[in-house]
């Protein structure tokens, strides 16, 4: 199937404004799209230039210009399952430009052909992107065939058409992601909340071997982990202190899988002093030593997914940890001087009233240096979307209502409605953001210059989220989109 082809063989990739951000962004918190400068680093690498615009921090008039005065050969567009109708108006805007459209992410991996429908793209590519993109882009700059092309979705005749995926990728192949292709300063705020400012993230591995019912990861990475060599990674360490960054963000679903491998990864960051970094581990993947060693090699925040303080929660969601884990690595953090960050879900399937005052104990019992309470949201691609729709309680709601901190969530549970599951979940949060035992232990910890006033906002941004009732924003674009928006 051939076209004719443009002049501007560009690839343009384009990340969405996720509605589900606007609360951290009331803290200053922004994050750079590895993902999409993984893919224009690759492209690069090989010969087709790509560029990346940022709606999460640049301005919708700015990408509206760009597109007038040099349409790219493809518009790549990324989006999770909450910004699916603002990609649907992106690709609009593409393609009144005359570029191609291509969507990708783990909502388009999740369900290929809806995204097709729902967005109106021409293309959608499935699970690791790098080599379906760069098949994709060298096809259309030739007029060439694209139909083979392994990772690829498309439309034939009317019927979506969805190309199995290629094998997976030897991360250490992958080039260190040119962070150049951002406008760095528009990234001065907190990548996550309770680390220093202006720092930068990177991944050590792609995918989780576990199955938690509320992730889709297993259906875009197939349930297998990929690491890239300590070395590898060091050598992006080094590339980003050179641009003067002073604080990383380690991105991985569980950076502590590899016992050994941390330690190796400690051993580096520890020889390069004066860098700080957080990251996300499990709550059976800690012991002392190694909570040791990673506060000596300058890890200032964890993050655990502990989700329930119910056991019998915990064992219905594959969860596979013990209340008891989980009370032992905070402690472990606690004594070890390592701020620690817990994330719990209200709204799980089955979750009686006494699951959910059993989490709040555990919550007050942890006591977590900083407390990520959302809804358990049945998101495509998750085992949580098959139950909730199996038994009735999820309706036809359009793509953006699928948020962790809905106002009023369509969805229900075996025993609550949606609207008390928001209740109880501003509940519980302010109870715990505001008591007073919480307040001192915060004011007690401050280490940094500026983290009083980024407390300050941070509380701003809770009482936001927990005690005041939203207003509905209208969307980014105002002419609306096809599909679900």
């Amino acid at each position: 199937m051939g076209m004719s082809a443009p002049a501007n063989r560009e690839v343009l990739l384009i990340r969405t404004a996720n509605p589900a951000m606007r609360d951290f962004r009331g803290i200053g918190a922004s994050q750079h799209p590895l993902n999409l400068l993984y893919l224009a680093t690759y492209l690069n690498a090989n010969g087709v230039k790509a560029s990346v615009y940022d709606l999460e921090v640049e301005p919708l008039e700015g990408l509206r210009r760009r597109l007038a005065e040099t349409p790219p050969l493809l518009g790549g567009v990324t989006a999770m399952t909450t910004g699916i109708g603002l990609a649907a108006e992106v690709c609009s805007l593409l393609k009144a430009a005359g570029a191609r459209t291509v969507v990708g992410g783990a909502h388009a991996t999740a369900l290929p052909a809806e995204t097709l429908r729902d967005t109106g793209a021409d293309f959608v590519i499935t699970g690791e992107g790098e080599r379906p993109l760069l098949e994709l882009a060298a096809a259309l700059a030739a007029s060439s065939p694209f139909e083979n092309i392994a990772g690829l979705a498309f439309t034939r005749d009317g019927a979506p058409v969805v190309n199995p995926r290629p094998g997976p990728l030897d991360l250490d192949s992958l080039p260190v992601p040119d962070r150049s292709l951002l406008r760095l300063e528009l990234y001065r705020g907190h990548t996550t909340p309770g680390v220093p400012s202006g720092g930068a993230m990177l991944f050590t591995a792609r995918g989780c071997p576990f199955a938690c019912a509320y992730c889709a990861s297993r259906v875009v990475g197939g349930g297998r982990v990929r690491l890239r060599s300590i070395p590898k990674v060091l050598e992006e360490v080094d590339y980003l202190a050179g641009l003067g960054f002073t604080h990383i963000t380690v991105d991985d679903d569980t950076l502590t899988l590899d016992r050994r491998r941390v330690l190796a990864f400690c051993a580096g960051m520890k020889a390069r002093r004066g860098l700080t970094w957080n990251c996300t581990s499990r709550a059976d993947a800690m012991d002392r030593e190694l909570t040791e060693a990673m506060r000596d090699a300058g890890c200032i925040k964890i993050a655990f997914g502990v989700e329930s303080g119910s056991q019998r929660v915990l064992d219905a969601i594959g969860k596979k940890i013990t209340v008891a884990q989980a009370r032992e690595c905070f402690r472990l953090a606690r004594e070890a001087g390592l701020p620690a960050q817990a994330f719990f879900m209200v709204g799980h399937p089955e979750e009686t009233p006494e699951d959910i005052a059993a989490t709040e104990t555990l919550i007050h019992e942890l006591k977590p240096d900083l407390l990520f309470l959302s809804l358990a949201s049945p998101l495509p691609g998750t085992r949580y979307h098959e139950i909730f729709k199996r038994e009735g309680w999820l309706p036809d709601v359009p793509w953006r209502d699928y948020s962790f901190f809905p106002e009023s969530p369509a969805w229900r549970t075996r025993h609550f409605t949606g609207p008390e599951l928001t209740a109880l979940r501003k509940s519980i949060s302010r109870r715990y953001y505001f008591s007073p035992a919480f307040i001192l232990r915060r004011l007690a910890g401050l280490r940094r210059p500026g983290e009083l006033l980024y407390l300050l906002k941070g509380a701003f941004a809770a009482l936001r989220a927990f005690v005041l009732p939203r207003r509905q924003k209208k969307p980014a674009i105002s002419r609306p989109g096809p599909g679900k928006y």
